[in-house]
């Protein structure tokens, strides 16, 4: 089924009528009997009483922009509510956006006169060089674009997406995997989230290598997919998960040992 969650925040006054604040609003992709449960939301959305809305979350219900509305999976159109604070935009893992693509989106955004951040999450993002028009719009507004799952912040300036160290450092927190099954953009983003990570000194509590490590060369770690991954200088700890059974040489444990030694805060391999 198709599943949705609405919080509302509820203001009760002893001289007065109920006041709603700060609606949050998930509109999720999960299955099948969906039409009935979008309608329900996307009909809710629209700001009759101009209530802020603090977050529209679209979990993998993003399809795609068609005449200035989105398009959900479902295939119900959904408007811009002009009273919401914040849309994140969350799709399906490595799905890679084209500029044309995020122009629109940050043009249905704008229609909200509340707006103050819109963040992505899942997908692959390019630099947005071609929209003067609207990046100033957003740094008149003062609006923050995130591209969270990697770590960056777009320059309302230049469109180009730049470092976000505290973003950074609270991905770092968790573990950062390279899966063999990742494709070649996802594995070189993660492989500059690393990159990024130790060029400010970021401490990287785990990274793990899902069966993706193929070899070492001139300390190097060379992927499956033929990439190369230098070892971050901030990394604690390193977990090389091979295929089954693999055997390695005393050679390429030596290798390997010297790899992770180019970390200055390394705990445990």
């Amino acid at each position: 089924m198709w599943f949705g969650k609405i919080k509302l925040q509820i203001q009760y006054h002893t001289s007065g009528p109920i006041e709603i604040t700060s609606p949050e609003i998930f509109i999720m992709h999960c299955a099948t009997d969906r039409n009935c449960v979008d309608k329900a939301h996307t009909g809710r959305v629209k700001p009759l009483y101009e209530i802020p809305i603090s977050c529209l979350d679209m979990d993998e219900s993003f399809s795609k922009i068609d005449a200035g509305s989105i398009l959900l999976h479902s295939g119900i159109r959904l408007s811009c509510p002009v009273s919401v604070k914040k849309v994140v935009i969350k799709t399906e893992e490595g799905r890679e956006m084209t500029e044309t693509e995020v122009v629109d989106i940050l043009m249905f955004v704008q229609q909200s006169h509340l707006l103050e951040e819109l963040e992505f999450v899942g997908c692959l993002l390019p630099s947005i060089s071609s929209s003067e028009a609207i990046l100033a719009e957003l740094q008149t507004r003062d609006i923050e674009v995130l591209w969270r799952s990697y770590g960056y912040s777009l320059n309302l300036q230049s469109g180009a997406w730049e470092v976000d160290v505290d973003t950074v450092k609270c991905i770092c927190t968790e573990n950062v995997c390279i899966y063999s099954n990742d494709s070649d953009s996802i594995q070189r983003c993660t492989i500059q989230l690393l990159e990024n990570a130790s060029e400010h000194d970021i401490p990287i509590s785990c990274l793990c290598l899902k069966k993706s490590f193929s070899m070492i060369n001139a300390c190097d770690v060379i992927l499956h997919s033929g990439l190369y991954l230098s070892c971050p200088v901030s990394v604690k700890k390193v977990v090389i998960d091979t295929e089954e059974g693999r055997e390695m040489t005393e050679t390429e444990v030596v290798d390997i040992l010297m790899f992770v030694q180019q970390s200055h805060m390394l705990e445990e391999l």
